[in-house]
């Protein structure tokens, strides 16, 4: 018998820790702090990989970063004919990237790309890894953090994020 209750409490309190740590986990995801980290780290990473385009093996070009709540992204910037195409991979460090977290920070991206014209293609792969390309003409302008943020939490956009297979990955 008391085996029994031992064992509900402790099957009760690993669930609690598990929605607790998650709690937790969310909200610094989903933080105003956070959200500046990540737009000061894209910023500095795509200027970055802009000074790099067409320069040097394509290993070498690549910008990367992963934050203080564990969201994974990765930056390239490669000659498109005229123009560049800009690559933007995220995904959340030590677990499946779930689409909403991909869906609220693609958007967040958009917002900080939006005085750039564009041509936007979103996409996953089996990994769960969510790309975001985007093609451009001339020199990239950044929308304010202010801007950007704001534009977020009062319009969220829906990413139509599409599932390619690996193979069609390595012919984008």
């Amino acid at each position: 018998m008391w085996g029994l209750i031992v064992l509900i409490v402790l099957v009760v309190a690993v669930i609690w820790w598990h929605v607790v740590a998650g709690n937790r986990y969310y909200k610094k995801l989903y933080s105003e702090a956070h959200f500046r980290e990540v737009y000061d780290s894209f910023v500095q990473m795509v200027k970055r990989a802009e000074e790099k385009c067409g320069k040097g093996p394509a290993d070498e070009q690549r910008e990367h970063y992963v934050t203080s709540a564990g969201l994974v992204v990765v930056v390239t910037v490669d000659p498109m004919g005229s123009g560049k195409e800009l690559h933007v991979s995220m995904s959340q460090r030590g677990t499946v990237t779930l689409h909403a977290v991909s869906e609220y920070f693609g958007g967040f991206f958009l917002n900080i790309l939006s005085p750039n014209k564009i041509i936007f293609t979103p996409f996953f792969t089996e990994s769960q890894v969510h790309h975001l390309v985007f093609r451009y003409n001339g020199e990239l302008m950044f929308e304010t953090f202010e801007e950007a943020y704001r534009q977020t939490n009062e319009n969220p956009k829906r990413i139509p994020y599409e599932f390619h297979p690996m193979n069609q990955e390595a012919d984008r």
